[in-house]
């Protein structure tokens, strides 16, 4: 997973992606930007109420976006 997403990021160096996958895939998607180990996304309980907003850099950061409450809160939420 991580060469695919890779390779997206180095062609659009500077731009914004938007990626949407399915529960497994977006699990592996946001352990490989987030820099987490790959046993801590295995048990992530992803819900399609929410979209995740990340910011790339030496120390990446996430906001979860409600699609219900139409908020975005800083961190991680599910």
């Amino acid at each position: 997973m991580a060469p695919c997403v890779n390779e997206i990021l180095q062609k659009e160096a500077g731009g914004v992606v938007l990626i949407v996958g399915h529960r497994n895939t977006n699990r592996a998607i946001l352990g490989v930007l987030m820099r987490w180990l790959p046993d801590s996304v295995v048990g992530l309980k992803l819900s399609g109420k929410y979209l995740y907003e990340i910011t790339l850099g030496d120390d990446p950061s996430i906001k979860t976006i409600s699609l219900d409450e139409n908020i975005k809160y800083d961190g991680f939420k599910v």
